[in-house]
């Protein structure tokens, strides 16, 4: 499963292993503004595309458009990883429409590589995120959800659980190659 079509399904309905989180992933104190990840962008197979724009002083409005012609807007925190950087994304109260009342919009951490006319994207490999806090109990509060896990730990130690847990060997599912098409 690619990157963002994983991430979509997660907001909406729970993809298999799913990781969200109730809480901001990236606190604004350490937010980041990276102006490289604004422009059109399609996946290696040229089948789904997303335009990111500038939100704010340092986030992101993201139009991610799928392989069925499908559009979400969601918005983009973008912070440190050990290995580059650590998207949080959401969908906007507008993406869902009549239904951002009933819904609570997840965040879900989106891994990026370097960025520059290309990019990797990972999700986390939910699988081993669920073995590891089988584990580790105590490493970020948490819950189980159907589909996968939902962190429901605040803000500060959601950063301090991603930037140890992201130095562990196997935690993310196989990259996909974007490639920026326009700035």
């Amino acid at each position: 499963m690619n990157v963002i079509r994983g991430l979509c399904l997660a907001l909406s309905v729970g993809a298999t292993a799913c990781v969200g989180a109730v809480h901001p992933i990236v606190s604004e104190d350490h937010a980041l503004f990276e102006p490289s990840l604004v422009g059109a962008w399609t996946d290696s197979a040229s089948k789904e595309r997303a335009v990111i724009t500038q939100d704010g002083a340092r986030g992101y409005a993201i139009a991610y458009t799928d392989e069925d012609g499908a559009t979400v807007l969601l918005h983009g925190t973008l912070g440190r990883s050990p290995s580059g950087y650590l998207l949080d994304v959401q969908p906007t109260a507008e993406a869902l429409g009549a239904y951002k009342d009933l819904v609570v919009r997840l965040h879900i951490p989106v891994m990026l590589g370097a960025i520059g006319t290309r990019m990797q994207l990972a999700l986390l490999e939910g699988d081993s995120l669920e073995r590891y806090l089988e584990r580790n109990t105590n490493a970020v509060r948490h819950g189980k959800m159907k589909d996968g896990l939902l962190l429901t730990d605040e803000t500060p130690n959601l950063e301090r659980f991603f930037a140890e847990y992201l130095k562990r060997p196997g935690v993310l599912a196989t990259p996909t190659t974007w490639t920026r098409r326009s700035p």
